[in-house]
């Protein structure tokens, strides 16, 4: 292996990162910032947030809004 590439490591996921991404995920926290927070790739925390049955921000449709501020369908 050459001195200049990096060894991908898949960590298992700990107990408290569980609950820090179950509370991020909660409180409406976008996925990149999770990421960063954990140290972890979007997929991964995609993929592990699928696992506990977590919906992510970036997978729920966003509201849409009129112009006089009301809620369309």
């Amino acid at each position: 292996m050459s001195p200049y590439t990096t060894k991908r490591v898949r960590r298992r996921w700990t107990d408290a990162e569980d609950a820090d991404l179950r509370a991020r995920i909660e409180s409406g926290e976008l996925l990149p910032i999770i990421a960063k927070a954990l140290d972890r790739t979007q997929m991964a925390c995609s993929t592990r947030a699928e696992g506990l049955g977590l919906r992510t921000r970036s997978r729920e449709r966003p509201a849409r809004i009129g112009i006089h501020g009301d809620a369309v369908s």
